[in-house]
């Protein structure tokens, strides 16, 4: 409930980590939950996250390590891919997407597959092309669902990609495609300086999920518990949602079951103020006009930018590269933060934007200027106060079908938290 209130979308559980440990009751081994004295061995932590979820309509994911360290079939036969681990890996996935007790009303939308091996650990082929088809039985299309079941850590068959740090951070110019090779099982997703960027002309949408901690570890402990400060927490928020990246935040439970009050306090405080800071879109009643609308056709109006609706935007003619929006708020308007839209649905175009505001003397400065916007831009800085914002666009060469297109812009002041 903290989770849903606090605006998280989805929840991804770590039912299986590299030790082993199954929060199921697993029917393939005895190092599982049934195992303990935990309600005397009929609780299955997994159900009760799940039925939560259901009842919070959250969407879920979950965590299922391939390297087990508990399991003895693990790098059997010299890790060859024909060995029992693959096998039993395989047996769990089906014992858990099979079960309707597991998952938001019985359903997964993300299934993520860790990459770490460890020292030691003995080589192990894994068997992925099984796994997957697997998954999506049950999870995808192939299942009756209305999308397949997104993959991350799935080498050739990624569609959410790991960001290249675990601070939560995504770079500045992030492109949400990736180059794979099913036929050798490779992706490259073009990493560089502790991120993956990504490529503007890449074969596979990959979407750049940023994973962090809350705290400064990925278990609780006691020197590991303290909550990180909303100032690290805003920074984090704006350089992964705000650079075209989704965050995943990992919140650990402590020795007892439960997360900490002061952990769950800080979610809390970091939901509101989030939900603070866009709750009212400070250009929404503003005039908006463009250096150019595509065929002059009502349909691609600028001021589509401003309705709220995802599938409406601005676009220009075929042969235009770049454009330019002028939003006219009609009064001076103190903010600190603007937040731009690609129309994502049609892909990723845009390799260029620089905004501006118009001070009191007419003259325009610079507020913000960078590359990629995607699905989502945020620009924040101190504030400024001013009627008029313009806002220029332009595609990149390499992007697909190199025009711009803008689905949403918001103009905004953070809340206390959020602030630059």
């Amino acid at each position: 409930t903290t989770l849903k209130n606090a605006g998280f979308k989805k929840l991804i559980v770590t039912a299986k980590h590299h030790d082993g440990f199954c929060i199921w009751n697993s029917a393939y081994t005895d190092y599982d939950i049934a195992s303990t004295s935990y309600k005397n061995g009929e609780g299955d932590i997994l159900a009760e996250i799940s039925a939560a979820c259901t009842a919070a309509n959250m969407d879920m994911g979950l965590y299922l390590s391939p390297w087990d360290v508990a399991e003895s079939t693990f790098g059997s036969d010299g890790g060859s891919i024909n060995n029992a681990y693959n096998e039993y890996y395989n047996n769990q996935l089906e014992e858990i997407l099979s079960n309707p007790k597991y998952g938001n009303k019985g359903h997964f939308k993300e299934v993520w597959m860790d990459g770490a091996k460890g020292s030691g650990a003995g080589y192990q082929e894994y068997d992925f092309k099984k796994w997957f088809d697997t998954i999506q039985q049950y999870e995808g299309i192939a299942g009756n669902q209305v999308d397949d079941c997104m993959l991350f850590g799935a080498e050739a068959y990624t569609t959410v990609r790991w960001i290249g740090n675990e601070n939560g951070f995504a770079a500045e110019e992030t492109w949400s495609k990736s180059n794979v090779d099913k036929e050798k099982n490779t992706i490259n997703s073009n990493s560089s300086g502790g991120y993956t960027k990504g490529f503007p002309d890449g074969n596979q949408w990959t979407v750049p999920e940023a994973d962090a901690r809350i705290t400064s570890g990925w278990f609780w402990g006691d020197s590991k518990k303290t909550p990180k400060t909303m100032e690290e927490l805003s920074e984090m928020y704006f350089r992964s949602v705000g650079h075209n990246a989704p965050l995943l935040l990992n919140v650990p439970p402590n020795n007892k079951g439960k997360v900490d009050d002061a952990i769950l306090r800080r979610v809390t405080e970091f939901g509101t103020a989030i939900n603070k800071t866009f709750e009212k879109n400070l250009a929404k009643d503003a005039e908006v006009s463009a250096t150019e609308v595509r065929g002059k056709d009502t349909t691609y109006s600028p001021q589509n930018v401003l309705d709220g609706k995802d599938d409406t935007y601005w676009t220009v003619n075929d042969e235009t590269k770049s454009g330019t929006l002028l939003i006219d708020l009609k009064k001076d308007t103190l903010f600190d933060v603007v937040s731009i839209e690609e129309s994502i649905e049609f892909g990723q175009r845009i390799g260029k934007f620089k905004v501006e505001y118009q001070t009191a003397n007419g003259e325009w400065k610079k507020f913000d200027e960078g590359t990629t916007v995607g699905a989502k831009r945020l620009s924040r800085r101190s504030p400024v106060k001013s009627s008029k914002i313009r806002i220029t666009v332009t595609a990149h060469e390499s992007a697909e079908n190199k025009i711009p297109m803008i689905s949403e812009v918001g103009v905004y002041k953070a809340a206390a938290g959020m602030e630059a």
